[in-house]
């Protein structure tokens, strides 16, 4: 595998990258990708009970969107012959399966993903609601109660436009909050009973985004009773201090704005997204029962004399 970078458009940051993280060291009995001979990469073959496969070389593959999420991508090249054991693939059914039974089963509030995620679904709930509470009555007269389209209508359109924009409060949130080191959250351990084969394993300890704190939802991670902060690396840290070295922050400075998050395309996009739930949220109030009457009888009422 090569090691690549993808800029959508020529002034903004990269959007996706591959670097090579753990490479098969010279002279190993695994033969080279490149030695062009047809058994150069043997099949896949799985080597433990677990499902883990021997690869020949991993690399990290970094996307911002998953930086934000903190999430950690791998690719890897299996090898009957590699020097290193893989977790397996997610795209087989047993991991789709377990990640369904995850999204129903666990419930991570404490993670500002989590959050942008529930409070746009649960919006768009809402929504949904409030256009039967004003549609079905002109399709279905005989469902039709005094005050649905009024005041359920009404009520209910601003509520769902108050909750997209406290999901669009949480979505700039995630996007000042992502992390800059490009974390890769993984660590190598060595297997004994495999000679000495490097198992690859997701690592939270490694990670240094902000979602494992399960401590609180913003801020900085609280150090547990009895622990030193300065004997963790993810204590807090003050403001001017490297931002490779902060886990929370609630405002960037002016600097990063114009360096940094004016060209991060996931950003962007998170700003255009406020502004747009925050003019729509304003709309929202024209929505409520007592501004509609009021604007229905201004705009009854006649133009007076002068």
């Amino acid at each position: 595998m090569k090691e690549w970078s993808r800029i959508p458009v020529s002034f903004l940051n990269p959007t996706a990258q591959r670097r090579p993280i753990a490479q098969p060291q010279p002279g190993a009995n695994a033969p080279s990708p490149d030695d062009g001979r047809q058994d150069a990469r043997p099949p896949r073959t799985k080597t433990q009970a677990d499902g883990s496969q021997r690869v020949q070389d991993v690399h990290h593959l970094w996307r911002s969107r998953d930086n934000r999420k903190g999430r950690h991508a791998i690719a890897v090249s299996p090898s009957a012959e590699g020097q290193f054991l893989a977790p397996p693939s997610t795209n087989t059914l047993r991991p789709i399966l377990h990640t369904l039974w995850r999204m129903l089963t666990y419930y991570p509030i404490w993670d500002v993903s989590y959050q942008v995620a529930q409070w746009f679904t649960w919006g768009s709930v809402v929504w949904v609601i409030n256009s039967f509470l004003v549609w079905l009555p002109s399709v279905r007269p005989s469902s039709a109660f005094p005050g649905e389209s009024t005041n359920g209508g009404g009520i209910s359109a601003f509520i769902g436009a108050t909750i997209f924009e406290i999901g669009s409060v949480f979505l700039m949130i995630e996007a000042v909050n992502e992390n800059r080191t490009q974390c890769f959250g993984w660590a190598f351990e060595e297997t004994l009973e495999r000679n000495g084969l490097l198992r690859l394993r997701p690592s939270s300890e490694n990670c240094t985004h902000h979602h494992p704190n399960k401590r609180n939802l913003v801020g900085n991670r609280v150090i547990p009773e009895g622990a030193s902060a300065h004997d963790k690396p993810l204590a807090p840290k003050k403001f001017a201090e490297a931002k490779v070295l902060e886990t929370w922050v609630w405002f960037p400075t002016w600097h990063e704005l114009r360096h940094h998050y004016i060209r991060e395309i996931g950003f962007l996009a998170c700003a255009f997204q406020f502004l747009a739930a925050t003019i729509f949220w304003i709309s929202g109030f024209t929505a409520l029962p007592p501004i509609q009457s009021l604007a229905g009888q201004a705009s009854l009422s006649p133009p007076s004399c002068s």
